[in-house]
């Protein structure tokens, strides 16, 4: 029922991008940057013995282009094509026991996914302060690639000295939906959610400050790492502020 609405919304977009541009409407074009600060949500229902915090944020940054149709009123549509890259952290500050070897570890993994996002937002202006703008609609995902590096450090369990130091990364695999890796390798082929924020208009110069939250897993955690049959599904979540700079072409 999510990914409906979600395709209807972006549907909906469309369809009035495409529209005859009416003799009150206005369109803007030009750059975006920004930062991102992207983090995972756990799916906590399909756990049985995992209460904790999935993940840890990682701070990336994007790039891209964003068009504004001001219709002549308080309401304007906002779609934006966008590099950005998400994804999360999970480590473990505490030794942890691995039974296989009787060493005691603690880990750091990040993992990274490089997307293509086309975010469309209905963005509202009041009369009182046209400057500001309050937002909010679907975006569409697609995965370009993505890594996750890891580093791990064992520890004797015996007298606490650091045994072995390992490090490496690995490719995240497009369109896997059973990840081999304990904390996750595969990843959906879109992915789909809500983004609602606020900003400010100041000339050309557009201010925004925006949260997304993703409806489509984009990564599966492997039960046997949590010890539980069942697949948790992680969610991509991202805060972000951007900057563009417009220019009018009608």
């Amino acid at each position: 029922m999510k990914r409906k609405l979600l395709t209807a919304g972006l549907a909906a977009g469309f369809h009035l991008l495409s529209a005859p541009a009416q003799a009150q409407t206005e369109i803007f074009i030009g750059p975006q940057v920004g930062f991102t600060r992207a983090s995972a949500g756990v799916n906590y229902s399909v756990l049985s013995n995992y209460d904790g915090p999935p993940s840890d944020p990682i701070y990336t940054a994007h790039a891209g282009a964003m068009m504004r149709l001001d219709f002549g009123g308080n309401l304007s549509l906002q779609p934006s094509l966008l590099f950005v890259r998400k994804g999360y952290r999970v480590k473990t500050l505490e030794a942890q026991y691995d039974s296989r070897n009787g060493a005691r570890y603690t880990s750091d993994r990040r993992f990274g996914i490089n997307f293509l996002e086309l975010p469309v937002n209905l963005v509202f202006s009041p009369d009182y302060s046209p400057e500001l703008q309050i937002f909010a609609g679907p975006y569409l995902a697609i995965p370009l690639g993505g890594t996750v590096t890891h580093s791990q450090t064992f520890y004797d369990s015996q007298t606490n000295d650091i045994t072995t130091e390992e490090q490496g990364s690995q490719q995240l695999s497009k369109g896997s939906a059973t990840p081999t890796h304990p904390f996750g390798s595969g990843m959906a082929s879109t992915d789909m959610g809500l983004q609602a924020g606020f900003g400010f208009l100041l000339g050309r110069l557009q201010l925004q400050l925006s949260a997304s939250a993703g409806f489509s897993p984009i990564i599966q955690r492997h039960g046997a790492a949590l010890n539980t049959t069942a697949d948790p599904e992680l969610g991509l979540r991202t805060v972000q502020l951007s900057g563009a700079y417009l220019f009018k072409l009608k």
